[in-house]
C-alpha cells in the first residue's frame, strides 16, 4: 500500500510547472536523481518518478558529497546530520532563526524577520550558516519599505533594525555552506544587492520629480471594472463618501475628499510598478514630500488598512472614513454589477473588504 499512498501524494502537491528529464515520462519539480522508501530497516521495493527505491542517500554537496548508506527509517534525521544535512524543516527552522537573532544582537541591533521569511529560506538551506553583511548608507535615503521589501523578497535576507526601529544599512543573509572564508560570500551578497537598491533609490527619485497630484488625470487611462469606470471614478466616488463619512465621525470633511481624490495616484508610480505591495506606502512618502496635510498623507497607506487578517487599523478620522468609503464602494459596485465572490474565487476581495469595514466600525 505505501507505494500507491506515496504517488498519490506526490501527484498532489501544487506543483505548477513540471518538469520531465531524460527519456523518461515521470515528471516532477525538478528532476530526482535518487529515492530512499524504507520501512523500518528494510527497503519498500518500488519506483517512483522514474527512480528504484533503495537504502542510500547523499550528505550535503560540498561538505559530504559521497554516498550514505542508512541503516533504517529511524536513523535517517542524525545520519544525514552527520553529514551536514539538517533534514528536520522545524528544526532548521529554529536554528535560522536562533543564528539570525544572535548574527543582528552582535552587533546591536535587531533582525526584521517575519514567518513567511523564515519559512522560505528555511526551505533553501540544509546546513544553515547566517552571514552579517552591509549596503552603502546612501541607499537609506529611499523609502525604506522599498529597501526592506527588495531585500526580503528579491534576494530572501533579513534586514537589520536599530534599538529604535530605524533601519541599519546592514543585512543577514543564509549561506549554505560553513564556509572557510565566510568574507567572500559577504561580498558576494553585497555585490548582488546593491543593483536592487540602486533601482529602488532611482524609481524613488523619479517619482518624486511628479507630484503625487499632478498624476490625478492620468488615473483616467486605467480601469478599476469595466462597468464600474476608471480609477479615476472610483477616487472621485470615494471622495464624496469619504466626505460625508469624516463629517460624520467628527474628522475634516475636505480633507478626506483630498485624500479620497488622491488615493490612487501612487499606483502610477514607478516605484509601485515595481513594487506592487507598497501601493499607499509610496503614496504616503510622496504626499508627505508634497506638503499635503498629515492626515492625508497618512490616509494613502491607511486607505488600505487592515491588509490581512490581524492587520494594523487605520488611526486618523482622514484614514477611517477614506478606508471605510473605498471599501463600501468596492462592495456596492462590484456586487451591483453582477460580480460576487463565488467559493473559490474573489477577484476584487470582496470578502476582505467587508470584514475590514466591520472590523474599522
Amino acid at each position: 500500500m505505501l507505494p500507491a499512498i506515496a504517488a498519490q501524494a506526490l501527484d498532489g502537491l501544487p506543483i505548477p510547472k513540471r518538469m520531465r528529464w531524460g527519456a523518461g515520462e515521470a515528471r516532477f519539480a525538478r528532476p530526482v536523481h535518487w529515492l530512499v522508501f524504507m520501512l523500518g530497516a528494510r527497503v519498500v521495493p518500488c519506483e517512483l518518478l522514474g527512480v528504484a527505491a533503495g537504502d542510500k542517500s547523499r550528505g550535503h554537496r560540498f561538505h559530504h558529497p559521497g554516498p550514505i548508506t542508512l541503516g533504517g527509517a529511524a536513523e535517517y534525521v542524525a545520519q544525514l546530520k552527520a553529514a551536514r544535512v539538517i533534514a528536520d524543516f522545524a528544526e532548521r527552522r529554529e536554528i535560522i532563526a536562533k543564528q539570525v537573532a544572535d548574527a543582528a544582537a552582535a552587533i546591536g541591533g535587531r533582525a526584521d524577520t517575519d514567518d513567511a521569511l523564515l519559512d522560505e529560506v528555511a526551505a533553501l538551506v540544509e546546513w544553515p550558516r547566517a552571514i552579517t553583511a552591509a549596503f552603502e548608507e546612501q541607499y537609506l535615503d529611499a523609502p525604506h519599505e522599498a529597501l526592506v521589501y527588495t531585500m526580503k523578497k528579491n534576494q530572501r535576507y533579513f534586514p537589520l533594525r536599530a534599538a529604535d526601529g530605524a533601519l541599519l544599512n546592514r543585512f543577514i543573509t543564509v549561506a549554505n555552506i560553513e564556509s572557510a572564508e565566510p568574507d567572500i560570500i559577504r561580498a558576494g551578497n553585497e555585490r548582488v544587492v546593491r543593483p536592487r537598491l540602486a533601482d529602488a533609490m532611482f524609481f524613488w527619485r523619479r517619482d518624486c520629480e511628479t507630484a503625487l497630484g499632478d498624476r490625478l488625470p492620468r488615473t483616467r487611462e486605467v480601469v478599476f471594472q469595466k462597468d464600474l469606470g476608471s480609477m479615476h471614478d472610483k477616487a472621485a466616488r470615494v471622495a464624496t463618501a469619504a466626505g460625508r463619512i469624516a463629517a460624520a465621525i467628527g474628522g475634516d470633511k475636505a480633507l478626506a475628499e483630498r485624500a479620497g481624490l488622491l488615493s490612487r495616484c501612487d499606483l502610477l508610480t514607478t516605484t509601485v510598478g515595481e513594487f506592487p505591495d507598497l501601493q499607499g506606502v509610496i503614496g504616503r512618502h510622496l504626499a508627505g514630500r508634497d506638503g499635503e496635510a498629515a492626515e492625508v498623507a497618512a490616509a494613502m497607506d491607511e486607505l488600505y488598512m487592515p491588509r490581512f487578517s490581524g492587520d494594523r487599523l487605520p488611526r486618523t478620522k482622514t484614514g477611517i472614513a477614506v478606508a471605510v468609503a473605498d471599501k463600501i464602494d468596492t462592495l456596492v459596485g462590484v456586487f451591483g454589477v453582477g460580480l460576487k465572490p463565488t467559493g473559490d474565487k474573489d477577484p476584487f476581495a470582496l470578502r476582505r473588504a467587508a470584514l475590514g469595514v466591520l472590523r474599522i466600525l
